[in-house]
């Protein structure tokens, strides 16, 4: 896990923080008076116990409380806005704007909420129509550029470009800028944009671009640089989660896991279940792993099978990888068949590799009951059958059923063992002496099982063909020294 980085759009936006807005609202300058809270406060109770009667929650506020400027107005509105309230926020705005077409701090308002809400076609037109009312409102043409951000990040760039040739000068385009390349997943780009802000910018002046900054750092494997950002602004914002999962991340990559732990605790303690992603869970289990609680690896690593996006193909087989080493068999395999489905779709070669999972599970001195290694043999089996019958020229099917079922008694003869063995011998018939370690492998197995059967003519039969391939064969050589003295 270490060495296989999470360079997608995908792990950005887990990680991402709110918007990277460059400019203040124009509503923001606004100031709400004792007056237009009470009739904010009002509007709300009214508008949550009744949510079909939006208009009368307004008109009703605003009548008791005298409320008629458009400034007191928008003020209300903004109030809504912080509050998430963002139906009467939006009525509000359009009442104004009904009566004052180009007040900017009605169409900041109404496209705020728009782009709170994705609604990014009706956030685009109100920011349009603000810079039409005013060609230097920059808040306007930043906002729009967030709009492309999220559906046209080509476009946003350009647009952006449009506004560095007429503002050379301006740290906040270069920010923006910045921000455009994270959401293009150019973290190239965007780290050495977001160095240049910086120079002129302290981390904590400007929290919300530092917080993106220290996701590409870290998406640039700058873990050292991603932490500095952290430490210097998560005082600042110790709810932010964007921030308390970098730190996690980033101490685990530097290898201090006694403080990667710290932070973990921290990080999982802190937030609802839903919070959590499968990138989250995957770090948690590697951290188990480098501090020796295999128990708790194979919990996490789990629950990020469990929340992992069918999309990430690869990361199942770093997945698969690690749950194996946990213990976590039927997880690990259910891993590595998603990383066929997703990477290479009826590979027999992978069915190999993913049957051979259980082999190794069968090898595990801790897989000691009875049953789970029959369950185990039987799943292992059922892979090894799709392969014999897909390739009916290749000894692999039958070989690997053959030592699985070998597995279940190994000190005595296992018929479905010998079966196999023995159906993998006839395949490699014709084949090189490339081979013949598997021949020789195929052969020990028949003479083992008819010294077990008594049969000691069929037995010599398989010693004389092992020594054939192999003169020096040790068990071949005891157990003909055995059958001497049997005879």
């Amino acid at each position: 896990m270490k060495k296989n980085k999470v360079l997608s759009l995908a792990i950005a936006a887990v990680m991402a923080c709110g918007a990277n807005t460059a400019y203040a609202q124009a509503y923001e300058k606004l100031t709400l008076t004792p007056e237009a809270e009470q009739a904010a406060k009002a509007m709300i109770e009214n508008f949550r116990s009744n949510p079909d009667d939006l208009i009368g929650s307004i008109k009703k506020a605003t009548k008791q409380f005298k409320i008629r400027k458009k400034e007191d107005l928008i003020a209300i509105g903004a109030y809504c806005y912080k509050q998430k309230e963002y139906s009467p926020a939006i009525s509000l705005a359009q009442q104004v704007y009904e009566d004052y077409y180009d007040y900017l701090p009605s169409l900041h308002l109404e496209g705020d909420c728009y782009m709170d809400l994705q609604r990014y076609g009706e956030a685009a037109q109100k920011f349009e129509e603000a810079r039409s009312a005013n060609e230097k409102d920059k808040y306007a043409y930043f906002r729009i550029v967030d709009v492309y951000k999220y559906i046209n990040p080509d476009h946003a760039l350009n647009l952006m470009e449009q506004v560095k040739e007429k503002y050379p000068n301006d740290p906040a385009i270069g920010k923006t800028m910045a921000s455009i390349y994270y959401f293009q997943n150019d973290t190239a780009n965007a780290n050495a944009t977001y160095t240049e802000y910086f120079k002129n910018v302290n981390f904590t002046d400007d929290a919300d671009a530092a917080t993106e900054y220290a996701i590409v750092r870290f998406l640039n494997k700058d873990y050292k640089g991603s932490l500095d950002v952290v430490n210097a602004i998560i005082g600042q914002r110790p709810d932010e989660i964007a921030l308390n999962r970098m730190k996690f991340y980033d101490l685990y990559e530097l290898g201090q896991y006694p403080q990667a732990s710290e932070a973990a605790d921290k990080f999982f303690g802190k937030f609802v279940d839903t919070l959590y992603n499968y990138n989250d869970y995957k770090y948690m289990g590697g951290l188990q792993l480098e501090m020796g609680n295999v128990a708790k690896a194979g919990e996490a690593l789990e629950k990020s099978l469990d929340m992992m996006p069918e999309d990430k193909g690869t990361q199942f087989k770093d997945l698969s990888d690690n749950l194996k080493k946990v213990g976590k068999y039927d997880a690990a395999v259910k891993a590595y068949r998603k990383y066929i489905e997703k990477e290479k779709p009826g590979s027999l070669p992978e069915m190999i590799k993913m049957g051979r999972i259980y082999y190794t599970a069968l090898n595990d001195t801790a897989v000691a009951d009875l049953e789970t290694r029959k369950h185990f043999i039987a799943a292992g089996d059922e892979i090894f059958k799709v392969v014999s019958d897909s390739a009916k020229d290749s000894y692999q099917g039958p070989y690997w059923r053959a030592r699985l079922h070998m597995t279940l008694d190994p000190e005595n003869a296992v018929e479905e063992a010998m079966a196999q063995y023995t159906e993998a011998f006839k395949r490699l018939e014709g084949k090189s002496e490339d081979y013949d370690g598997i021949r020789i492998e195929c052969l020990r197995y028949m003479m083992f099982y008819y010294l077990k059967k008594d049969d000691y003519d069929n037995c010599a039969v398989y010693v004389n063909k092992v020594l054939a391939l192999d003169a020096n064969d040790g068990l071949a050589k005891q157990i003909k020294a055995a059958l001497s003295q049997l005879k």
